[in-house]
């Protein structure tokens, strides 16, 4: 008898649901990946029916033989850039890709205008590992360009940790990819974020930028009395107090997405923004929108007061899939 290969669909599947679980608390969707069984269609069936929202894997060829072999209600993910001469069959097999060079970004735009549909893109942004990824300088530019290639879409931005140099995940280089997502939402005048949190105001008022009386400690314990000098005197400045605190979210990992917006500080249920660089005129009622970082995402997501939404509403109500 001849050397066997055994693959337990059911614990698959049962891995795959508790990993989904778990990452739904905090807002995460997962990609079950099947690069490891080269595409097995029933393995990426047993994840599907886990409840993955996206089956991924690194070679083309694969996403071939899981297209054929699935039938698929959830997206195909190209996890490795694709050359030029490969835009066709990436088009052809793949609803996303990773990519990070114009070349080939433009030669995807070609052949997706070919098969008259919408190829959508997520730019690789280098944070570290030494991988694949556009230097955070130049991300801006090449998410410029997509926007003006027809055939494409701008899904959003994409980066790896632990892969090739040992970088591993931390609150300060998670900060950087935020930050580089939010300049390049500037520059193309859209919103990337997959996880967003929105709160609402509940005054606008304009006040001093310096408090005034006594410092002492605050409601976290803290002495406010050395950290004097770093409150600086912009005069009056126009502030808005919101629905949100420490409670509920991580200070530090928290970012506004509407440009001229300054978080300012918060205690544990009142979150004070600077609204002086607003675009726009903000009242009591309207609601801000900021993108969250893993801490403040872990917060969110465990505090009772937050409520959860999951777009869109239908996402995850197609049927399983069936093996073909």
């Amino acid at each position: 008898m001849p050397p066997e290969l055994i693959f337990h669909l059911d614990r698959i599947e049962q891995n795959a649901r508790q990993v989904v679980q778990t990452c739904r608390q905090a807002s995460v969707s997962v990609c079950g990946v099947t690069k490891v069984t080269r595409g097995f269609p029933p393995v990426a069936a047993a994840m599907i029916r886990g409840g993955v929202q996206g089956i991924a894997d690194a070679r083309l060829i694969n996403l071939a033989r899981l297209r054929r072999g699935v039938a698929l209600a959830i997206p195909l993910l190209l996890l490795r850039s694709s050359t030029p001469a490969e835009a066709e069959e990436t088009v052809k097999w793949a609803d996303i890709s990773i990519q990070s060079s114009l070349d080939t970004l433009v030669a995807l735009s070609g052949a997706a205008l070919q098969r008259g549909r919408k190829h959508k893109v997520l730019l690789a942004v280098e944070n570290g590992d030494l991988r694949e990824g556009v230097m955070p300088e130049g991300v801006s530019a090449l998410a410029k360009a997509v926007e003006t290639l027809p055939g494409l879409y701008l899904e959003g931005l994409s980066t790896n940790y632990a892969c090739l140099s040992g970088v591993l995940p931390t609150a300060e280089n998670g900060r950087m990819f935020v930050e580089i997502a939010r300049q390049v939402e500037r520059t193309i005048g859209r919103k990337l974020d997959t996880v967003e949190l929105h709160a609402s105001v509940i005054e606008v008022e304009n006040k001093p930028s310096v408090p005034f009386g006594l410092l002492g400690r605050n409601a976290f314990g803290q002495d406010m009395l050395p950290q004097a000098d770093h409150f600086i005197d912009r005069g009056l400045r126009p502030r808005a107090i919101l629905a949100l605190g420490r409670i509920d979210i991580e200070l530090d990992d928290l970012f506004p997405l509407e440009a001229g917006i300054e978080i300012v500080g918060a205690s544990s249920d009142h979150l004070v923004v600077d609204l002086g660089g607003a675009k726009r005129s903000i009242r009591v009622g309207d609601r801000l929108e900021f993108a969250a970082g893993y801490h403040s995402i872990l917060r969110a997501s465990v505090s009772p007061y937050v409520q959860k939404q999951f777009r869109p509403k239908d996402y995850l109500s197609s049927q399983a899939p069936t093996i073909t």
